[in-house]
């Protein structure tokens, strides 16, 4: 009896350790997972702030820049001689200088004019410095006059880094060179912290800068705290308490440097928990030339660590146990997994169950060709509904509402908590025309059913399909957009996303 006893602990034992090796992998595959949501929503909120100054940057040039007097002045200029240069050079500096001091007060880093061969013509942010050719070391200026089309992205410059927005200059079928409008990425850093509690610093590869930069203007940068292969921009970064959180960690951050990739880690200083990421910055060759980086207290990171350790403390209570806990200890392990996949309040599929299902789906789609749609929707003015009537209330309407569509769509398909008062629904082998029908069927029998008794409940609808070979973010975003478009046309609506997204349009420019 004692050596069965024994060999039923050591069995426990065994079991209750190989179960802590599977959760710990788990938990850091959660915390990866956490990580890269963390990345992507940085990576939003630039691209959202890339394209909003590009908007910006058209906006000048056609009112401001691409007048017939620029024109005139860039055109003649290209034809004169050293001499005709000058007086061009002087006479377009006069012009454009009153423009210049304008733009700085919204961001703008430099106006720089050129001419068909990629010899600066005009810095206006910079009189003296002109002449030089870039064609080698500025892909924009050189794509802008071969091609004749507007070129947008990130690039260092001869003097200073950041966003340029390149046009050509036209005066009617005549090509007389392009005008380079340039935000510094002090404007990126400024916008993304009013956005948040997080600090902002961005620097930028050191080889970059010494290939690159006048050597009169290398002055403009400084050797960063944390690696001696990447440099900090002297204009837009100001020694804080950021600087010693990387240079703390620079250890860590050496290795993950070299890759040039986007990551994050955690990191303890001064008895707290902080998330610091790293975003990368590409150029025109889609090259990695810098580092946008978020520094901030994180609370989410900790909480996974909090988790895990009190689980384990929790199932270390069930090891003392023999045959009988050992059998409970599987149906728990069960009941544990099915948890995880489901939301405890509505009895759908969860935002992490939802993303896998989803991901499987889009992997068939691609593999087979077959159609694929989700319906993301919104119960509309929900926090009206727990401000007046109570989160009793809310939760109520959630739990009717998830119990009513689950019963309006079919058993091949799949309805999950996104998250608040969103749902998505996963349509397999479902097209655009019958996910709309299926959208506008949920719809109505929301908005004609009885979910609360105490007022009228209705629901915002976006439905995407799979274009193919896209990230489940782009997917997502889509119908997420849609949804907020059905938001805006008065809720109650169902509103179908284009197949192509508006970043796509801008990526062939």
């Amino acid at each position: 009896m004692m050596k069965q006893k024994i060999l039923i602990v050591l069995i426990c034992l065994t079991a209750y350790a190989l179960f802590i090796s599977i959760l710990a992998a788990k938990v850091e595959q959660r915390k990866h997972s956490y990580i890269n949501e963390q990345i992507d929503l940085l990576a939003a909120k630039i691209n959202t702030t890339v394209e909003n100054l590009k908007r910006f940057s058209m906006y000048v040039f056609e009112e401001s820049v691409n007048t017939p007097a620029t024109l005139s002045i860039v055109c003649s200029a290209w034809k004169a001689d050293k001499k005709g240069r000058a007086v061009c050079r002087e006479d377009l500096y006069k012009q454009m200088t009153p423009l210049y001091n304008r733009l700085l007060n919204y961001n703008f880093r430099q106006l720089h004019f050129h001419f068909p061969n990629s010899d600066s013509f005009l810095r206006v942010h910079s009189k003296s410095d002109y002449g030089d050719n870039l064609a080698s070391v500025r892909y924009s200026v050189r794509a802008a006059n071969e091609t004749q089309k507007f070129i947008a992205g990130f690039e260092e410059g001869r003097i200073f880094n950041g966003y340029r927005f390149v046009y050509p200059l036209m005066r009617g079928s005549e090509h007389c060179g392009s005008v380079e409008l340039s935000f510094s990425m002090g404007s990126f850093l400024n916008i993304l912290s009013k956005l948040s509690t997080n600090d902002f610093a961005f620097v930028i590869k050191k080889s970059v800068v010494e290939g690159t930069v006048f050597e009169h203007k290398k002055t403009n940068y400084v050797v960063s705290s944390f690696s001696q292969e990447y440099m900090f921009d002297k204009d837009i970064h100001s020694s804080s308490h950021s600087d010693a959180f990387l240079n703390s960690i620079s250890e860590k951050l050496s290795p993950l440097l070299l890759k040039g990739r986007d990551f994050g880690l955690e990191y303890k200083f001064n008895n707290k928990s902080f998330l610091v990421i790293f975003k990368t910055i590409t150029n025109f060759q889609n090259a990695h030339v810098a580092y946008i980086i978020s520094i901030g207290q994180d609370k989410g990171y900790e909480q996974i660590n909090r988790d895990f350790i009190q689980f384990i403390a929790v199932s270390g209570v069930f090891v003392s146990i023999v045959i009988g806990l050992l059998l409970l200890f599987f149906g728990e392990r069960e009941k544990l997994k099915l948890l995880s996949s489901t939301d405890m309040l509505t009895k759908t599929a969860c935002r992490r169950a939802l993303i896998e299902q989803i991901e499987i789906e889009m992997s068939r789609a691609d593999r087979y060709g077959l159609p694929l749609s989700v319906v993301l929707f919104d119960i509309d003015d929900f926090k009206s509904l727990n401000d007046n009537c109570g989160h009793c209330e809310g939760d109520n309407v959630l739990k009717n509402v998830a119990s009513l569509v689950s019963k309006t769509l079919r058993s091949s398909d799949l309805l999950g908590r996104w998250g608040g008062e969103e749902f998505v629904c996963m349509l397999p082998h479902t097209d655009s025309a019958a996910a709309l029908a299926v959208a506008e069927k949920v719809r109505d029998a929301i908005s004609s059913s009885r979910i609360s008794p105490v007022r009228s409940v209705t629901a915002s609808f976006g439905v995407a399909t799979y274009r193919g070979a896209e990230t489940i973010e782009s997917f997502i975003k889509r119908a997420d957009e849609a949804m907020y478009q059905a938001k805006r046309y008065g809720k109650n609506c169902v509103r179908l996303a284009p197949m192509l997204h508006a970043e796509d349009d801008s990526s062939t420019m």
